[in-house]
């Protein structure tokens, strides 16, 4: 698409009609050409990665809410070549003996990954059972 700047000073050619739009057509092909050629990337899934990889993620990970940005999310760790499907699911499994998944407090799937956050080093100690949040509001209380 040209400028209007470019197509102002076109204009200021005194062309008539078709040569108005012979001169669009010439600019535009030379902008056309001498702009390299884009080629379409091939995206590949990774050697190590199942071909059911999107549906594996799903079922090992805690939190499944918002599907479609977290298949968003893995397409783009598993086409950039971002880690070893063993790493990524032995992450999963790091994460849910988590403190943070035991108290409750899941990352969404699409911040997991975006973050990278396979790769922490989480602390696994388990939460003794007084820190543990109160699945009823009334539980412990003497009523």
């Amino acid at each position: 698409m040209l400028s209007e700047r470019t197509l102002s000073r076109i204009r200021g050619l005194g062309l008539d009609a078709n040569g108005y739009m012979t001169a669009c057509e010439i600019v535009q092909e030379a902008i056309d050409a001498s702009q390299p050629k884009r080629q379409a990337l091939a995206l590949q899934i990774p050697g190590d990665w199942p071909t059911d990889y999107r549906e594996q993620f799903w079922r090992a990970y805690p939190n499944r809410k918002d599907k479609h940005e977290a298949m968003k999310a893995l397409d783009k760790v598993a086409f950039a070549g971002m880690t070893r499907w063993a790493d990524l699911i032995n992450g999963i499994e790091r994460y849910k003996l988590s403190r943070d998944v035991q108290r409750g407090f899941v990352k969404m799937p699409a911040t997991f990954l975006n973050k990278g956050s396979w790769k922490d080093e989480e602390q696994t100690t388990p939460v003794p059972v007084e820190q543990k949040r109160a699945a009823n509001f009334f539980e412990g209380l003497d009523i």
